[in-house]
C-alpha cells in the first residue's frame, strides 16, 4: 500500500472538515409556524459520501424566516408545505440569540452547523420559474390578484398615510383576466362627468364637475395601460 504524501494527508483533513461546514443550500418547507415566523425545512440536497452512499440530510427545525423588515415596516406572505426556501447557515450557534435577540454569547462553540439556519423564501429551480415576471415593472402577485408598478417607484406619504405617485409612474391593481381597479374608477368618474339632467335650458351637468375632472386627470396619469 502506497504511503500518502503530506499534501494528500492535509488535503484529506481539509476535505473531511469541510464536509460538516454548511453554508447555503435549497430546502423544502415541511411546516410553517405563522406565530413565530419559523419553518421546519427538509434540505433539498442529499449528502453523498466517498463510498457512493447517498443519504437524506435531517430536517432543520424552527428555522427563522427572513421576511423583509426594518423600523416599523415589514412584508410577510404565507408559506405552505412544499414551498422552496434558501437555507443560509450561521457561522456560530443561533440558539441563545433566537430566544432573546440582542448581542449575546453564543455559548456553544459549534460553527456552520446544519441546525443554525435562516430561511429565505424563494430560490425555485429552473423548471418552476415565476411564469409572468416582467422586465418593465415590479409585480406583487397572489394567485390571480396582481399589483403592478411601472416606470417609477410608488412612494408612501408618511403621516397622512396616502400613496404618492411619482411623475410618469404607472400603477395597476387587477384580478388576472379581469378589470383593472383604477381603470374602473376612471370609467366611473367619466360616467359622472358625462351625466346630464334635463332642464329648461336643455341637458346640463347636475353638479360642479371640476373636482371630478381633476381627479380623473390625476387617476389617468398613474393607472397602467
Amino acid at each position: 500500500m502506497e504511503t500518502p504524501t503530506l499534501d494528500a494527508v492535509i488535503l484529506q483533513g481539509i476535505e473531511s472538515r469541510l464536509f460538516d461546514v454548511h453554508t447555503c443550500l435549497p430546502g423544502v418547507v415541511e411546516k410553517y409556524n405563522k406565530a413565530k415566523n419559523t419553518v421546519d425545512v427538509i434540505p433539498a440536497l442529499k449528502r453523498k459520501y466517498e463510498t457512493g452512499e447517498v443519504v437524506q440530510q435531517p430536517m432543520v427545525l424552527n428555522v427563522p424566516v427572513k421576511f423583509p423588515r426594518g423600523g416599523d415596516f415589514s412584508f410577510t406572505h404565507p408559506l405552505k408545505k412544499g414551498d422552496y426556501v434558501i437555507l443560509v447557515f450561521s457561522e456560530r450557534s443561533l440558539d441563545v440569540w433566537k430566544k432573546s435577540g440582542g448581542i449575546v454569547d453564543p455559548k456553544d462553540p459549534r460553527k456552520f452547523n446544519i441546525t443554525d439556519a435562516y430561511a429565505m423564501p424563494g430560490g425555485y429551480p429552473e423548471n418552476n420559474p415565476v411564469a409572468d415576471a416582467s422586465d418593465l415593472s415590479a409585480r406583487i402577485k397572489n394567485k390571480n390578484t396582481l399589483i403592478e408598478l411601472t416606470d417609477e417607484v410608488v412612494k408612501i406619504k408618511n403621516g397622512a398615510g396616502l400613496i404618492e405617485i411619482g411623475v410618469g409612474a404607472k400603477f395597476k391593481i387587477q384580478k388576472e383576466g379581469g378589470d383593472d381597479f383604477l381603470a374602473l374608477m376612471s370609467d366611473f368618474l367619466q360616467e359622472i362627468i358625462d351625466a346630464r339632467t334635463m332642464t329648461a335650458m336643455g341637458p346640463q351637468p347636475f353638479i360642479d364637475l371640476s373636482p371630478f375632472i381633476q381627479l380623473k386627470t390625476k387617476l389617468d396619469a398613474i393607472k397602467g395601460s
